[in-house]
């Protein structure tokens, strides 16, 4: 939903730039920046709670003794997104995003 809302809100800045209200093309470039900023900040969001899954594994285990091994490979391994870090939150961000997707579709129409 969220690159459909960014696409929504650059349909309504080009729509509205030569035809609709010079303030009107203002608060629609207002809302398509919102709208990316909320898209560019939330993008790495999964990643960021796979390395902090890793980091929380790796604070329950000590360096030394019999986990060292596990220790280790927990240290050298790309964290993946699993489908739980992928699954959408609704945070200030989220809804932030919706909010500015539903008032360039409000611009658009």
């Amino acid at each position: 939903m969220r690159w459909a809302f960014f696409i929504i809100a650059v349909c309504a800045v080009v729509m509205l730039w030569g035809v609709g209200p010079e303030h009107a093309v203002y608060i629609a470039f207002l809302v398509l920046f919102i709208n990316f900023a909320t898209v560019c900040l939330q993008y790495d969001d999964p990643i960021k709670r796979a390395r902090l899954r890793v980091v929380h594994q790796l604070s329950r285990l000590k360096p030394g003794g019999k986990n060292a091994d596990l220790y280790q490979r927990l240290q050298s391994t790309t964290p993946r997104a699993t489908a739980e870090d992928r699954k959408v939150r609704y945070g200030p961000m989220t809804l932030l995003n919706i909010a500015t997707g539903l008032t360039a579709a409000g611009l658009l129409v």
